[in-house]
């Protein structure tokens, strides 16, 4: 079951996964199995939807998050719970969604807190039945070119019954059933919130082209040269989720960004930075100049 909590009103980055058998990981302690402690729960929230679900329950609780800001085939996944305090933010990590399948290595991921439930790994751009994507940058564009919008796949969901994240020796496995009804309900708050910013979502579902940003590497570059000075004195690393509104003149006519990940001293100039993009508009179905979005994920990542 799938309860809804309606409440509607970036160095753009993606994580490289690597399909590998699943025979090769290391499996020198037991897995730990952790059966669903709730229903699926989706927060209509301001900027993003939101699922979550608990696991493990008592002493041992356990989290799924999956987030998305826009209409896509891919989302941010948080796991959290004490079973991750033995994780580290410098080994790979493992996915594999569904018995049978193939465990993806995850090369770029955040490790952090999730108030309740304690040491979490947060990764974006996580799609279950994608093949490899880029490898990650500083800057890289969320939205898809493709025509309409795109959302999760619902019929290939149904196969998957559960969860796996691995590092090294450790093996954490969210039995989460079936993911087809949450995605379903994902997708229908996704297109909601493209409505809730003024937009119109049947135009978006037969356009034929994305706002495309022209000058994406001037505005890396812009991103990644102002690093918060007080945050990058104190090894304070995240990443933020951002918004434009694109008009049908290619202009920036409104931007909204959220923390992704927990932040004290990084206060990211993502939206002040991107009123200096450039767009070609998007393209209704008839290839006319529209009023569309573009977002991204903004990585802010010591090396």
């Amino acid at each position: 079951m799938l309860n809804t909590i309606k409440s509607i009103a970036c160095t753009l980055v993606s994580s490289a996964l690597t399909a590998l058998p699943v025979a090769g990981q290391a499996a020198d302690k037991p897995p730990v199995v952790l059966e669903p402690s709730s229903n699926w729960h989706l927060d209509y929230a301001d900027q993003k939807c939101r699922l979550a679900r608990e696991f493990g329950g008592g002493e041992n609780p356990h989290i799924l998050i999956m987030d998305q800001n826009s209409p896509s085939g891919s989302f941010a996944l948080t796991a959290a719970g004490r079973s991750f305090g033995s994780f580290t933010g410098r080994s790979d990590l493992f996915l594999t969604f569904g018995a049978g399948a193939e465990a993806k290595e995850v090369k770029s991921y955040y490790k952090g807190q999730v108030d309740s439930y304690g040491a979490a790994v947060i990764l974006t751009g996580i799609s279950p039945y994608s093949g490899t994507p880029p490898e990650s940058e500083a800057v890289n564009q969320e939205t898809e070119e493709q025509d309409g919008l795109s959302q999760l796949d619902e019929s290939a969901a149904a196969a998957i019954d559960h969860i796996a994240v691995s590092q090294k020796s450790r093996r954490i496995i969210f039995q989460t059933g079936s993911l087809a009804p949450a995605f379903a309900a994902m997708n229908v708050c996704t297109f909601d919130l493209v409505g809730s910013w003024g937009l119109d979502v049947e135009q978006h579902k037969t356009r034929s082209r994305p706002p495309r940003l022209l000058n994406i590497e001037t505005i890396s570059d812009r991103i990644r040269k102002n690093y918060p000075r007080a945050a990058e004195m104190m090894g304070e690393q995240g990443f933020i989720r951002a918004r434009v509104i694109v008009d049908e003149a290619g202009s920036v006519t409104d931007c909204s960004q959220e923390n992704a990940t927990k932040l004290v001293l990084l206060e990211s100039p993502t939206c002040q930075i991107m009123q200096g993009a450039k767009f070609e508009p998007a393209l209704d179905a008839k290839g006319a100049p529209m009023r569309s979005y573009y977002t991204m994920n903004v990585a802010y990542k010591m090396r």
